[in-house]
């Protein structure tokens, strides 16, 4: 997603990204990771994967911009 917002707004588009979607992302994974936890569904693994994935993103964003 950061990557398309970048190719079509470019450093607005990446602004979007790290200061909207990421934290959006981070907050939706742990909010997914505890309810996982308290109910006693399945897909823990999908909501630790997301919030590894938007870890990277991080830097890398804040890379780009400086």
């Amino acid at each position: 997603m950061s990557l398309l917002l970048l190719l079509g707004l470019g450093v607005l588009g990446l602004l979007v990204s790290f200061l909207v979607f990421s934290p959006l992302a981070l907050g939706f994974s742990i909010t997914a990771s505890i309810q996982v936890a308290r109910r006693g569904q399945r897909g823990l693994g999908l909501a630790v994967m997301g919030f590894l994935l938007v870890l990277p993103g991080w830097p890398i964003t804040a890379f780009l911009l400086w």
